[in-house]
């Protein structure tokens, strides 16, 4: 049994908007005409998301607070994290919007899972319960499954890869959900709770003892990591992703990604694994793999959808990395601060690179491969800057935020000590700034692959959040600590 005050209903109020939000938006199927239900769904879309994001600003507390009989947990992590993912679902349903812009087919549909998605999103940043958490991620899971289905049989579309699409992502969640379950089961049957802050307590010593223990934290993240693209699993994100729309795309690998790794930060803040040295060793090498898989095989791609996708696997490598020296880093901020922002950097990368890969798809009428890249800056100057801002910037090249990402980064490992990390890290790193730079020159150096008269017209939301992107990306390079500062206050509370 547990009591909840008003308090806790406050803190409890972003994602208690963001269900009411889908209740009032599944009203808007009652509506006769179609104009009307899109104004009506996204005007109580976008204020909920408002709503939800003002509250979630507005209701920092002081200390840490335990809501759900200490199912819930609400410190600066929990705040920073919600305002990041309610940002993020802002943006993504802002693109939503202009991809079903000539279709009303099931959008009242759509748009009501995407924020249901978003609250399940937001309460796996906030939960406390290692069961809870796999509740929380497999409802988003399943939400962004049937959004993805709904939005193909929306367009009408050939449904063979739709379904294979599906199919392989259920079969990945199914597979990393099992893993975790089993998992959980393990940690439970060592200590008899599954509560993160209890673990706290214990794990540091038990996992040196406990077997049990040591492979329940072992296969629980084995299924998170399934999810992120980690290797050897880096095989099965580009696979998913064949046959869905753009923004189903970028919906998993922004959205749903970062709040994996937000909950994965709380774990490894925690549960003592930089304890353990040969799990440190495991996990130092997987980091390395998965940067040096990603790197080269996203070259290597025809599809430029699947090269992002390759892309996205080895910024989660460098994203382990980071997870990796928070573990190990006993009395040190600088990890953890290296992690939240290699995090925010992650995020406009891919937000860039799917709105570049959008407006391609729009302009052209078709997939967009890697060839349609030649020449571009031809026919297509603006997306082309752009595009090469973004390539420079995951290159890590002065003067952009991704210079600062990747100091950060390895300034952090090398403090803690982790020499090889940072040594085998930064060799995959040179080699994928080599390959970015190639696809820059592309750009602007060789001959289009098709003959293209004049430039097309660039979608307006897409083409405004693309730009603002690459402009942030710039902005950032020559001012870090606009995002270095509110990053290193929420580390600070825990060091």
């Amino acid at each position: 049994m547990f009591s909840m005050g008003f308090d806790d209903l406050l803190l409890l109020s972003p994602a208690l908007i963001l269900f009411s939000s889908g209740l009032l938006i599944f009203l808007g199927i009652f509506l006769k005409q179609d104009r009307y239900k899109k104004l009506y769904t996204s005007l109580v879309s976008f204020s909920g998301l408002v709503l939800a994001l003002f509250m979630n600003s507005m209701l920092k507390v002081r200390e840490t607070r335990f809501v759900l009989n200490e199912e819930l947990i609400f410190d600066d992590l929990t705040f920073w994290g919600g305002n990041f993912i309610l940002l993020a679902g802002f943006f993504s349903l802002l693109l939503f919007i202009e991809q079903r812009k000539k279709t009303n087919r099931f959008f009242v549909e759509m748009v009501f899972l995407i924020i249901n998605s978003i609250a399940f999103l937001w309460l796996l940043v906030s939960s406390n319960d290692l069961f809870m958490s796999l509740a929380f991620l497999q409802l988003a899971s399943i939400l962004c499954l049937l959004v993805s289905g709904v939005s193909s049989a929306a367009d009408s579309i050939e449904t063979t890869d739709i379904l294979e699409s599906i199919l392989k992502n259920f079969l990945s969640h199914t597979t990393s959900l099992a893993f975790s379950l089993l998992g959980v089961v393990f940690i439970y049957g060592s200590l008899g709770t599954v509560q993160i802050n209890l673990l706290n307590k214990v794990a540091g010593e038990i996992i040196f003892s406990n077997r049990f223990f040591l492979m329940g934290v072992l296969f629980f993240l084995v299924g998170l990591f399934a999810r992120l693209g980690i290797f050897p699993f880096q095989y099965w994100k580009p696979d998913s992703q064949e046959g869905v729309d753009t923004w189903s795309s970028l919906f998993s690998e922004v959205v749903l990604k970062s709040s994996i790794y937000l909950f994965c930060t709380r774990l490894f803040l925690n549960l003592g694994i930089g304890q353990s040295a040969s799990i440190t060793s495991v996990l130092q090498w997987l980091a390395v793999f998965t940067i040096a898989l990603g790197h080269l095989l996203f070259a290597r791609q025809k599809s430029f959808r699947r090269s992002i996708s390759y892309l996205s696997i080895a910024q989660s490598g460098v994203l382990l990395m980071c997870l990796v020296t928070i573990a190990v880093a006993a009395e040190s901020s600088s990890a953890l601060i290296a992690g939240l922002i290699c995090l925010s950097a992650y995020t406009l990368y891919q937000f860039g690179l799917h709105t570049a890969c959008f407006i391609l798809e729009k302009q052209k009428q078709r997939e967009v491969y890697v060839q349609d890249l030649e020449g571009l800056s031809s026919y297509n100057l603006k997306v082309s800057v752009g595009l090469a801002l973004l390539f420079l910037g995951l290159a890590g090249l002065v003067p952009t935020f991704g210079f600062w990402v990747k100091f950060h980064a390895l300034k952090a490992s090398l403090g803690e000590g982790l020499l090889w990390l940072s040594v085998f890290a930064g060799l995959s790193l040179m080699l994928g700034s080599y390959q970015l730079l190639q696809w820059v020159l592309r750009l602007f150096m060789s001959s289009p692959f098709e003959e293209v008269k004049e430039e097309k017209r660039i979608p307006v939301y897409a083409g405004t959040l693309f730009f603002l992107v690459c402009i942030l990306i710039l902005f950032l390079g020559f001012k870090p600590d606009l995002i270095y500062g509110p990053i290193a206050q929420v580390a600070g509370s825990y060091f």
